[in-house]
């Protein structure tokens, strides 16, 4: 029973309609976890660097957004391989 892919969409047989639902919550919920956890730890450490660094306010920027694209990043590969 192999899905078949259409312009992005996943066709699943009815029967396991239960099941594919519960895999999309599984991955968004692993997803959100690893979001949560990577962006904690990483905003720890430029937190941390910026404060022992005296950084300005470009570099501050900078971090802040290597912090959210990061754990995005993060998040996305750990809800794509680990949550098979």
């Amino acid at each position: 029973m192999a899905a078949d892919r259409i312009a992005g969409h996943i066709d699943v047989p009815a029967s396991s309609d239960g099941v594919a639902a519960l895999q999309y919550i599984r991955k968004l919920s692993v997803f959100v976890a690893a979001w949560l956890c990577s962006y904690l730890a990483i905003g720890m450490v430029f937190w941390f660097y910026c404060l022992v660094g005296g950084h300005n306010f470009t570099e501050a920027l900078y971090g802040t957004t290597a912090t959210y694209l990061l754990s995005l990043v993060a998040s996305v590969e750990f809800a794509w391989f680990a949550a098979k």
